[in-house]
């Protein structure tokens, strides 16, 4: 579990893949970082949550 002030290591994860998928000028939706990140849309849909919730995204 992070420390206070610290974020779930997967978090940096998906920037660094929304950040990938902006900088090639493709839409970003959870089927895109579901595929590159080889996971589930279910399992983008709640690790988007909780960024969103962390104020993250």
């Amino acid at each position: 579990m992070p420390n206070p002030g610290e974020h779930h290591p997967a978090f940096e994860e998906y920037c660094e893949c929304i950040f990938d998928l902006r900088e090639d000028d493709v839409d970003i939706i959870q089927a895109r970082i579901a595929e590159r990140l080889r996971v589930s849309r279910p399992s983008v849909s709640e690790m988007i949550k909780r960024m969103a919730e962390e104020k993250i995204i």
